[in-house]
C-alpha cells in the first residue's frame, strides 16, 4: 500500500483470485459511498449535494464526498512504467464517472481490454 499524493493510493497485489480482490475493492467502496452520507446533515441528504464555497470563493453546489477504485490487472512481464501511468490514470477517470465507482482494465502485451464484472 502507498499513498501516491493529494488523496490517491495505491495498493498492489500479487498472486490473487481477480474475482476476489475485485469483491473487495467493490465492498469498501460500497460501503464508503454508503456511510460517508451520514455525514451530511438531513437537509443536504434530502437534497442530494450540498452548497458551499468553491476555491474562488463563489457559492456552488458539489456532489458528496466517494471513493473510487481502478484495477489495473498487468498479467505477467514487465510494462514500462509510463504506459502503466497512462492506463492507471485512465482507469481512475473512468472509475468516477461509473455508477459503482470502480473500474477494471487489463493490460495485454501493450493493449489494454476492458474488463466488464457485475456482482
Amino acid at each position: 500500500i502507498g499513498h501516491i499524493g493529494g488523496d490517491d493510493f495505491f495498493v498492489g497485489a500479487k498472486n490473487i483470485d481477480f474475482i476476489d480482490f475485485y469483491k473487495k475493492v467493490f465492498n469498501v467502496i460500497k460501503k464508503f459511498n454508503h456511510d460517508v452520507i451520514s455525514l451530511y446533515d438531513k437537509e443536504d441528504r434530502e437534497r442530494g449535494f450540498i452548497v458551499s464555497k468553491d476555491r474562488e470563493g463563489n457559492i456552488k453546489e458539489f456532489k458528496f464526498l466517494s471513493v473510487s477504485g481502478a484495477i489495473v490487472q498487468i498479467p505477467g512481464g514487465e510494462i514500462n512504467s509510463n504506459f502503466l501511468d497512462e492506463y492507471i490514470a485512465l482507469a481512475k477517470k473512468n472509475a468516477k464517472q461509473k455508477e459503482n465507482y470502480i473500474e477494471s482494465l487489463c493490460i495485454l502485451t501493450s493493449k489494454v481490454k476492458e474488463e466488464v464484472w457485475t456482482l
